[in-house]
């Protein structure tokens, strides 16, 4: 073995979140925060994403095990690598999602059942350290060639980071990628790292400097269905000028449906289409295969629904300036209309693009299982039969597309309306069989 001076070498990874994050926390809905109330990300957490991410690339699981330990074949084995705790750096103000819990039931909101999620907003700055010691040069290059890998993930934005990944979220940008070494050949070394660290400052590592095993493009297949929401849609989100005034989270000059409100409506549809076959039980553990749980993640990734070309619905009142629709609320026992009780709210009309990619696995079979409920409720939401949003029964959220697009794994357009041809009806029954199997 080549041997060489002990040394430690330290990779410093800085990252730029360009979706909102999510770390949960020991109070549901809150983020993990250090003994200042600062939020941040355990060392372990990141650790995880990073050895998934390895598994999916061209990494020999016994370096994997070598470097990040874990349990093989009922022997532990400790790891080499120590990462730190990432730190969130910067004053960055959390940002707080507010929700409402579905009942499966009547695919409705459930009464005083909403529910409010802290969450790092885009651009948040984290930062992480990973530490190896190396004492022989072959060891130096794997460890060398492993950071290599995990930046290239980043930098393509293949490694995700916290929760709520299936709504889009966790994704993050390499910022910069930074290294310092220390190298201990006598005494007087020791003493200089522990004395005066910052005698070795970081420098920046340069894209493409490291070697990296070949870089992992998940499988994927991507659902889009282009359209408008001509009527307006509506969400109950508190105005953030306006206390009074309810109606969609914006970020910048767009208005948008957040990922998890649409993958609320697919997962109910769902799980309509999956009662016809199952029982209740049943119909639970399929929708946790599809959709994920607390414990797993899904097969399908949900993006927010962002409306283009977009304005607001005005309407005219008598003897008032206000444009903002206005509803009455009715008391439900007799019928009759509350004193007083008026309420104003923002409805926002515009284009928008509903997009959401399943992930294949290895069993094609499987895979063709999905299909056919994704393109049967996205052809349901662009016939305008699914609303999206709030105050559905009032007409809002109807949205109007003309065709489900599928690129990736399978290049096809298909219609909403009934004009499919002779062909495009044979591959729908495959699906559907195929989505019959699975539910068999």
């Amino acid at each position: 073995m080549n041997k060489q001076s002990h040394k430690l070498i330290i990779y410093e990874f800085i990252l730029r979140a360009v979706s909102p994050a999510y770390f949960g926390g020991s109070k549901q809905g809150e983020l993990v925060k250090d003994s200042q109330e600062k939020p941040m990300l355990f060392g372990n957490s990141v650790g995880g994403a990073l050895r998934d991410y390895l598994k999916v690339c061209n990494v020999p699981e016994n370096t994997i095990y070598t470097y990040m330990g874990g349990n093989k074949n009922n022997e532990f084995l400790p790891s080499l690598l120590y990462i730190s705790d990432a730190q969130i750096t910067g004053d960055h103000e959390l940002a707080y999602k507010e929700g409402t819990a579905v009942d499966p039931a009547y695919g409705s909101a459930r009464e005083h059942q909403k529910y409010t999620l802290e969450y790092l907003p885009e651009e948040t700055i984290i930062t992480f350290e990973i530490e190896y010691e190396a004492e022989e040069s072959s060891e130096e290059t794997e460890f060398h060639k492993i950071i290599g890998t995990w930046e290239q993930g980043f930098r393509t934005g293949s490694i995700r980071l916290g929760g709520q990944q299936n709504n889009g979220w966790g994704k993050f940008e390499l910022k910069e990628l930074k290294k310092r070494e220390f190298i201990f050949r006598t005494p007087a070394d020791l003493d200089e790292y522990i004395f005066q660290p910052s005698v070795r400052s970081f420098t920046s590592v340069n894209e493409g400097e490291l070697p990296c095993y070949e870089i992992a493009k998940p499988k994927q297949l991507s659902f889009s269905l282009k359209g408008e929401f001509p009527y307006g849609v509506y969400q109950a989100f508190v105005d953030k000028d306006n206390s009074q005034l309810t109606g969609l989270q914006s970020r910048g000059a767009n208005y948008y449906l957040p990922a998890s409100s649409f993958k609320g409506v697919v997962r109910n549809e769902v799980r309509i289409l999956l009662g016809k076959f199952l029982s209740t039980e049943e119909v639970d553990a399929k929708l946790d295969e599809i959709f994920g749980n607390k414990d797993h993640k899904g097969k399908i990734l949900f993006h927010d629904v962002v409306l283009e070309n977009s304005g607001l619905v005005k309407v005219k009142h008598k003897n008032s300036s206000d444009r903002e629709p206005v509803y009455i609320k009715i008391d439900r026992l007799t019928g009759g209309a509350f004193d007083g009780a008026l309420k104003k709210q923002k409805e926002v009309w515009g284009s928008a693009l509903l997009w959401c990619q399943l992930s294949l696995e290895q069993n094609q079979e499987q895979d063709r299982s999905f299909l056919f409920p994704l393109i049967y409720v996205l052809r349901r939401i662009g016939s305008g039969l699914i609303p999206l949003g709030g105050r559905t029964a009032t007409g809002l959220g109807e949205f109007a597309g003309s065709e489900v697009e599928l690129s990736g794994a399978i290049e096809e357009n298909i219609p909403t309306d009934d004009n499919l041809s002779p062909q495009q009806i044979n591959r729908m029954r495959e699906y559907y069989n195929a989505f019959e199997r699975w539910c068999q």
